[in-house]
Parts: structure tokens; C-alpha cells; sequence
């Protein structure tokens, strides 16, 4: 800051401040300027570009490509002054300011300031980072950010919301360096909106999914898990998982796909005939279909490994959900009245593996009845992928009842399905 008679005092910011992101964050020059001087009512503001002659000579405040004047608000307070520079540079780019103070006509020909110069540099954005795409869960708030680089640029960040139906509510937050965010909330689910930030040259466009929250998962739809809005591989699936986080769904297939199914005399999930089905499942799947199928370790439980006869990787797209999973542990007693914790407390253990946990929507859902809302449309008895706890020459399934029961592995029957499952990213 430099001082002239104590009558003015100016300075440059080289920081885009809040009042610029009022303006639609517009590129130009942020100056601060302190008049003292009651004999003066204002001051002339313009700039100039260095060239690469050098510095630029003054075009004088009539002739300036950019110039303002501004009247005093308050003497002796900092009034913050936005002086508008039109286009951004393409390039890293200096400028130099003056600063003119205008008297009051009663005052006119007195000897007043005269006028004060500085230099401004403005650094071009070579790159702007946004997410490409972001999850929402319904009714609630995150923050999107963009970051222009290099972290020392001048550029302000705009922003542009692509949205007609509403699907989300965005909020733009006032700049802060070189990095500028709008908090998001998800209005609907399964609707999308594209969020495109721009500084400078650059630009970069995130598309915005609202997601099922979890606490909308857990509740469902009444007695039932909620529904997937659309069919994939050709069948209807229920929503019983989300990771808010990362954005993904469990689907759990709404029917059973396969009857009179066995382990084809396997003893593990890796080398089971069942298996193989739902690897066909997925091989059915469209290239659009399958981009959106997460893999998953579908490890077994109790210290359950995998056969050296195992075919294919240790992950599967399309996988049999396990006892845990359903039931909160493995066990061929009825559901009612029981939970983890008590078989637990028994001794009975469950196998520290991925996705082992229970699903959201079976939390709670303790009760043969609320079970058989989910499985009791099957005529069958459905496989779990889970040894039964006591013996791993047998596995639990679930009946049409709703009651956890076990069938041998080994053994050829009819009366079992499957109802698959799978990690979802919409």
C-alpha cells in the first residue's frame, strides 16, 4: 500500500474476492482504495496491458480499453473497487493500473493527489479439475469443487447448471484462490444434471446422480425392498444396499432365475455348477450393462477358501448373497428372534470377507414374515453362498417360508434356486 498526501490509499488485490464472485465471477481487477479527503468525490480507475515493447504508456482514462469511476461511499473506510477487464487473456498476462482521484467541483484546480499507478499479473489457467461424475443421495448436501491449476492462476471459475427437471438444487460458494465450489443437494432419485465449471479457456463438465439414500434403502417400500427403476440383464431387481459414498447399489434379483440348481457335488461356491450360471448371467449382459456391474470378492465364511479347482478369478459380477448377508449369520434355525449378536455370543463365527456384512434393507428385518415378503414368491428353496456352521458338508438356503434351513452340497436335488445379487453403479 502506498500512501499520497495521507488524502489516498490504494492497493491491488491479487486475489478474485467475494465481490467479483457477486458479479458472476467475471474476470477483472479487485481494488481496494481508502479516501480520506473530503475534498475529493471519487476517483477514476483504468488499465493497459504490457505489450512486448514493455510497459504500456498511459492511454489516459478517456481511452483506456477498460475504466471505471467510482464516487466515494464512505471517507476513511476501504472501499473495495471491481474494475472490470472484458475478455480473459489466452496467456499469462501483466497490466498496469492507475488510479486518478477526482475532486469536487467546489474544489476543482486545487492541489490534490495526484495519480497512482501499480501492476497487476494475471496467470493464465493451463487446467481445470472437476469430478466427472458425482453421487447424491436424495435429500442430501455435498460439495462439488473445481480447482484451476496452476494454484497461483488469477482466473475466476464459473459455473453452469444443465437441470430442467429439477433434480438437484445447487448453490454457488464465493471463491476462494484458485478454487471455487457449489454445494449440491439431491431433490430426486434417479435423476441427473450436468454441473460445467469454466475459467478462463478452460472447462470441465461433472454429471450429477442422485442416489437412493440409506436411510431409504433400509426403509424400502413398505414389507418390500424398493425396486430398480430399470430391468437389467432382462430382470427386475430389488435395491437392499447403497454405498453413499461411492455411489453403488446391491441388487438383489426379484425372482429366482434358475430352479432344480446344485453344487454339482462342489463344496464351495468357486467351483459350483450354480457359479457358472451366474457367470452366464453376466456374459448376457449388454457392453452398456456391464459397465456399470461392479466386481466383488465373494469370499466364503467360517475361514472358507476357495478349492484349488476354482474356475475363473476370485471376483464375481454376478454372485448368491450368503447367510450373513440375509440373515445377519449362518444357521439352519428359523429367522425369528434371532440376530447376530446372540449367535455370536454362542460361539458361532462369520468370516472377516468382503461383503459379508448384512445388507442395509435385511437389517432389522429379523422376522420369518418380513423374510418371506422378499423370498416367499419362490416355490423353491433358495441357495445362500454359506456353509452351514456346524458342517461345511452342507449350505443354508432360505425357504419360501422365510426360514433359514441347510441341503447337502453334494447331493442332486430339485427343489433348490437361485437369486443372485450384484454391486450396481448407476
Amino acid at each position: 500500500m502506498k500512501k499520497w498526501g495521507m488524502a489516498l490509499l490504494c492497493a491491488l488485490s491479487l486475489a478474485l474476492p467475494a465481490a467479483a464472485q457477486e458479479q458472476g465471477a467475471q474476470w477483472g481487477f479487485t481494488i481496494p482504495v481508502t479516501i480520506r479527503d473530503t475534498r475529493i468525490g471519487g476517483c477514476r480507475i483504468w488499465a493497459a496491458p504490457y505489450r512486448e515493447g514493455g510497459e504500456p504508456a498511459d492511454p489516459g482514462f478517456e481511452d483506456a480499453p477498460v475504466a471505471l469511476e467510482v464516487p466515494v461511499e464512505r471517507y476513511g473506510a476501504v472501499q473495495e473497487v471491481f474494475l472490470p477487464g472484458g475478455t480473459p487473456p489466452s496467456a499469462d498476462a501483466t497490466y498496469k493500473i492507475w488510479i486518478q482521484p477526482v475532486p469536487k467541483p467546489a474544489y476543482l484546480g486545487l492541489n490534490l493527489p495526484g495519480t497512482a499507478t501499480a501492476v497487476y499479473q494475471y496467470y493464465c489457467v493451463q487446467q481445470l479439475q472437476l469430478p466427472e461424475v458425482l453421487y447424491v443421495p436424495q435429500g442430501k448436501e455435498l460439495v462439488l469443487t473445481a480447482a484451476a491449476l496452476p494454484a497461483y492462476t488469477t482466473a475466476p471459475i464459473t459455473w453452469a447448471v444443465n437441470d430442467p427437471q429439477g433434480n438437484i438444487t445447487a448453490v454457488e460458494q464465493p471463491q476462494q484462490g484458485n478454487t471455487s465450489s457449489m454445494s449440491v443437494t439431491g431433490n430426486a432419485a434417479g435423476g441427473e444434471a450436468t454441473v460445467t465449471a469454466s475459467a478462463g479457456s478452460e472447462s470441465a463438465a461433472c454429471t450429477v446422480k442422485v442416489i437412493h439414500s440409506s436411510e431409504q434403502v433400509k426403509a424400502g417400500d413398505g414389507e418390500r425392498p424398493l425396486t430398480y427403476p430399470d430391468t437389467v440383464g432382462g430382470y427386475s431387481w430389488y435395491i437392499v444396499d447403497v454405498d453413499e459414498e461411492m455411489g453403488y447399489y446391491t441388487l438383489l434379483c426379484k425372482s429366482e432365475l434358475f430352479s432344480g440348481v446344485n453344487f454339482g457335488g462342489s463344496s464351495d461356491w468357486f467351483t459350483s455348477t450354480a457359479r457358472s450360471s451366474f457367470h452366464g448371467i453376466y456374459q448376457k449382459m449388454s457392453a452398456e450393462e456391464k459397465a456399470h456391474v461392479v466386481p466383488v470378492n465373494c469370499d466364503g465364511e467360517a475361514g472358507y477358501t476357495p478349492s484349488a479347482g476354482a474356475v475363473g478369478s476370485l471376483q464375481d459380477y454376478v454372485w448368491l448373497p450368503t447367510a450373513a448377508q440375509v440373515a445377519g449369520c449362518p444357521s439352519q434355525i428359523p429367522i425369528a428372534n434371532q440376530s447376530y449378536s446372540s449367535y455370536a455370543a454362542a460361539g458361532h463365527t462369520v468370516g472377516e470377507r468382503a461383503y459379508r456384512e448384512r445388507l442395509l434393507w435385511f437389517t432389522g428385518k429379523t422376522t420369518q414374515a418380513q423374510m418371506k415378503e422378499v423370498y416367499g414368491n419362490s416355490k423353491l428353496n433358495s441357495w445362500l453362498r454359506s456353509p452351514f456352521t456346524s458342517s461345511k458338508a452342507t449350505l443354508t438356503c432360505i425357504n419360501a417360508l422365510g426360514m433359514l434351513s441347510y441341503r447337502d452340497y453334494d447331493k442332486a436335488r430339485t427343489d433348490m434356486s437361485v437369486r443372485p445379487a450384484m454391486v450396481w453403479r448407476p
